[in-house]
C-alpha cells in the first residue's frame, strides 16, 4: 500500500486503493488502520465526495515507502543478476503474455459460469 501511495504522489482515495488491491475491502480497512496507527498514513474525508476517504502518506510514511521501494529494487537486481538485459526483457515479455492469457481464461470461465 505504501509503495502504491508513493507512486501516486502520496495521495489516493480508498476506493482507488481497493480497485487495485487483491484483498477485500474489510482487509484493506484493517491494513489502513494499522498503517494509520503507525503514523504512516492519514485518512480524511474527501472534499469532492464526503462518502469517500482520501488516503495520504505522512512524511514518515513517505520515508518508509521509499525504504521499502529501495529494498525491492535491490532484491530484484540480485534475483535477476544471472540474466542479461536481453534475457530480462524476454522474461518480462513472456510473463506479460502468460498473465494476459490467464486473465482471458479467467474471463471465459466467469462468462461460462454466468450462463449456467
Amino acid at each position: 500500500m505504501l509503495i502504491k501511495l508513493l507512486r501516486a504522489g502520496g495521495n489516493l482515495t480508498q476506493r482507488t486503493l481497493q480497485e487495485g488491491a487483491k484483498i477485500s475491502s474489510a482487509a484493506l480497512s484493517e491494513v489502513l488502520s494499522k498503517l494509520e496507527c503507525e503514523g504512516l498514513i492519514r485518512r480524511t474525508r474527501s472534499e469532492q465526495d464526503k462518502r469517500q476517504l482520501d488516503i495520504s502518506l505522512t512524511p514518515e510514511g513517505k520515508q518508509a515507502a521509499m525504504g521499502v521501494a529501495s529494498k525491492k529494487i535491490g532484491f530484484e537486481r540480485c534475483a535477476f543478476s544471472p540474466l542479461s538485459d536481453e534475457e530480462r526483457l524476454q522474461l518480462a515479455d513472456m510473463l506479460e503474455r502468460l498473465a494476459r492469457h490467464w486473465k482471458e481464461i479467467e474471463e471465459r470461465e466467469r462468462e461460462a459460469n454466468a450462463r449456467e
